[in-house]
């Protein structure tokens, strides 16, 4: 915490408490046991320091007083803890009696005997330095990198470990919400509206202001933003079964009928997320001015997957911020007065080298990629741009790629050829070499009344001659031939592709994105999503996507400019 200046109390404001008698402890050392009523001072910021004091019972509030007058709340003290360890001439904090408080004191000349002259003692005091330590260090961490939830989450699990009954799980809340605000560095209004959600979603049992019980500990754990000890010790599944229940701060992400919207497996898409190591990717997020595209690049870059750039109304992008009490401190956020220029600045910064990918935000698609596509301004090469769907879903043995259902809406021979190798390509980078590839149609069979088959027999053709490279195609094919031995082997078909496709090439977007709807909703797949053949590949998140695969989206980036680098 920043220095500040030391404020010096008026003389008539002395520390209190009563003397109830003297005694040696174990050690030997002379201590005096005084009592101090709630309120009381045992001693203030500025005093010159006398002695150290040990809690016998009850609780101390320990607060640094600001040059305008605002506090901040060091610690709140209990039972055995220690105060005025200091060998400072002047005392940096204050101490005040929260609730009737019965300490020892010892004299500082006392103190400083037993220290030297006893090493159990000293032993003793080294290890409750190295303890006031760490609590300092996860106190920094509070105030500087966790939101409101997490900060307040973390508060109540601190008092369940302080002051919990053992018998009924309850524990006492023995300060009042100020002293809880000055604590964890937010509002009085903050801390009520944090723990009435925990209450609300069942996490916490709060029956009177001052008393409460923890019904969910894993979810607290989650929300406080700590790592559990348990199935969910890896960073990344961590992160996922965090922001999954995000609803502890946000409300709910996802809907409560369908099989994909009770959330995607925790392992989906593990060996993408294995493969995208390395330092984050620069990545702007095209005017992320709603609570789902600010969260999805937090998440991201907590799972080290990109280092976000947030572009947009910067007034906007903090008041969803604030609203949803996602915490921006440290974010990188360039002002455009609206999305059009959002989307323009976002395609400068690649321009400019600034930035290695895009992230849809709060905007249409269509006023993203238009950006993108303008011929003199925008992010063209030499391909055709073009979308793919990576789904998992547990009715098939492996990854599923799907193109195009999302971008290209009829499109034409060339297009197709484009979107084939797009294709191929994505599933290289994510380690599946010479990828089966199905070219769809309505029927295995090549008719001239149907465009999607003479389409599919030339893509084929394309294939056999090095126009489209680095995997196997077949087509015309049925979706059931695609994906289908059985299906296969009573029609009786001899194709290298049939029945085991990696890929699965749609003849039109309504395809495509019924598909892979299908899949999704129906199927339990889960499905993260890309467009590349533009000079950076472009992460199009929908705001129905599970955190699975907004996150797994960043990864699929991260994989593709890695296998483009030469690096996989």
């Amino acid at each position: 915490m920043t220095a500040h200046t030391i404020i010096q109390l008026p003389a008539a404001r002395t520390a209190g408490g009563r003397a109830s008698g003297a005694h040696r402890d174990e050690h030997g050392v002379p201590r005096n046991r005084l009592r101090f009523a709630p309120q009381e001072h045992l001693f203030f910021q500025g005093d010159r320091p006398t002695g150290v004091f040990q809690i016998i019972s009850g609780t101390v509030i320990v607060y640094k007083l600001m040059a305008d007058g605002r506090r901040q709340i060091q610690d709140f003290s209990s039972d055995g803890d220690f105060l005025a360890l200091t060998f400072a001439e002047l005392h940096q904090l204050s101490a005040e009696a929260l609730t009737d408080v019965e300490v020892d004191f010892i004299a500082r000349a006392s103190f400083d005997r037993a220290l030297q002259d006893n090493a159990v003692f000293r032993r003793s005091i080294f290890i409750l330095i190295e303890d006031m330590l760490d609590a300092s260090r996860e106190q920094a961490l509070l105030l500087g990198r966790k939101c409101a939830m997490e900060r307040t989450a973390t508060f109540l699990l601190f008092l369940d470990s302080r002051f919990a009954d053992p018998a009924t799980g309850f524990a006492d809340i023995r300060m009042s919400r100020c002293d809880m605000a000055d604590y964890v560095g937010l509002t009085l209004e903050t801390v009520s509206r944090m723990m009435n959600q925990l209450k609300r979603e069942g996490i916490i049992e709060l029956p009177q202001s001052n008393r409460f019980r923890i019904s969910d500990r894993k979810r607290l754990i989650a929300a406080a933003g700590d790592l559990p000890e348990d199935e969910y010790a890896s960073v990344v599944g961590y992160l996922i079964m965090r922001a999954n229940d995000r609803q502890i701060r946000e409300g709910p992400i996802l809907m409560t009928q369908s099989t994909a919207e009770q959330g995607d497996p925790l392992d989906a898409f593990a060996s993408i997320f294995s493969r995208a190591e390395g330092a984050p990717i620069a990545t702007a997020i095209v005017h992320p001015v709603s609570q789902n595209p600010i969260a999805a690049a937090l998440d991201a870059q907590a799972a080290g997957l990109i280092k976000p750039i947030l572009v947009g109304p910067e007034q906007r992008i903090r008041a969803a911020a604030d609203q949803f009490s996602l915490d921006l401190a440290g974010a990188e956020i360039i002002d455009t007065p609206h999305s059009h220029a959002a989307a323009q600045t976002g395609v400068d910064l690649v321009r400019a080298g600034k930035v290695q990918a895009l992230m849809k935000g709060s905007l249409h698609t269509n006023e993203l990629m238009a950006a993108i596509v303008a011929r003199n301004t925008g992010l063209r090469t030499d391909r055709r741009m073009s979308h793919v769907f990576v789904m998992q879903t547990p009715a098939y043995p492996k990854y599923l790629l799907i193109s195009d259902g999302a971008l290209n809406i009829a499109p034409d021979l060339h297009t197709k050829k484009w979107i084939v190798q797009n294709t191929i390509d994505v599933a290289n980078a994510i380690g599946i070499g010479s990828p089966k590839t199905a070219i769809l149609a309505a029927t295995e069979e090549v008719d001239p009344h149907m465009s999607a088959t003479i389409d599919a027999a030339a893509l084929c053709k394309m294939a056999q001659r090095g126009q489209i490279t680095g995997g196997v195609l077949d087509g015309p094919l049925a979706f059931d031939l695609a994906v289908s031995k059985q299906a296969v082997k009573i029609k009786r078909l001899v194709s290298d592709v049939a029945g085991d496709a990696d890929i699965l090439i749609v003849p039109d977007i309504e395809a495509g994105n019924m598909l892979a709807k299908q899949l999704d909703y129906l199927a339990g797949a889960a499905a993260a999503g890309l467009v590349v053949g533009a000079q950076v590949p472009i992460i199009l998140t929908s705001r129905s996507d599970s955190v699975t695969e907004r996150l797994a989206s960043c990864a699929l980036a991260k994989c593709y400019l890695a296998w483009k680098a030469g690096k996989l």
